[in-house]
């Protein structure tokens, strides 16, 4: 009787360890299905690499509204004109800079508007930004560039002669482009006299 008895405590404790692995197994089989394994194996430790390096940086400008005005009077064909130039900011985080593998940097395009006004009519105008100059400037330099500020300089048998300044946002990178514009009826023909580096 007792020899029964040592075999059937013997059967119960081997019964009991051989249910436990196997629950443990399913268990186990179950949370790594789940997608919340915690086990560090090589893909998820791979996976977590992965996303450290997606980790960026994004700067995004603040919006500005300082506008620059400039007014001029002129007489062409026995009539008075005025000439109003106004330089301001888009606000559209449209020029994009990618400063190192986790940083980008957004800033706003600035423009020129130049319109020319008879008797609080608006006869013409025309809109200056970096782009009109794209031909003239270096292709790495266009990229990062935008409009600084345009100034008049004059306006002589019907041309406008103004100097805009573009540079590269926060470097100071600056190139300085003298052209002019003719104005006897529309604003067009545009004519580039000088570009020159300017430093920074």
């Amino acid at each position: 009787m007792k020899k029964i008895f040592r075999l059937s405590i013997l059967f119960l404790a081997v019964y009991i360890l051989i249910s436990c692995n196997k629950k443990k197994n399913d268990f186990q089989n179950e949370w790594n299905k789940s997608g919340d394994s915690l086990l560090v194996n090589d893909t998820a430790y791979s996976n977590i690499k992965t996303n450290e390096r997606k980790d960026t940086i994004h700067n995004y400008w603040q919006p500005t509204y300082d506008t620059i005005t400039y007014k001029n009077n002129y007489r062409f064909l026995n009539k008075n004109f005025t000439l109003e130039l106004k330089t301001f900011s888009l606000n559209d985080s449209a020029i994009v800079r990618k400063l190192d593998e986790k940083y980008i940097d957004y800033s706003h395009t600035i423009v020129t508007d130049i319109k020319i006004i008879n008797e609080n009519i608006v006869v013409d105008q025309k809109r200056i930004d970096k782009t009109i100059f794209k031909e003239y400037l270096i292709p790495e330099f266009y990229e990062e560039c935008n409009l600084f500020n345009t100034e008049y300089d004059s306006v002589l048998n019907n041309q406008l002669h103004l100097t805009s300044i573009l540079s590269i946002p926060d470097i100071g990178n600056q190139w300085q482009i003298k052209y002019s514009l003719s104005i006897s009826k529309n604003i067009d023909s545009l004519s580039i006299k000088d570009v020159s580096y300017v430093g920074n």
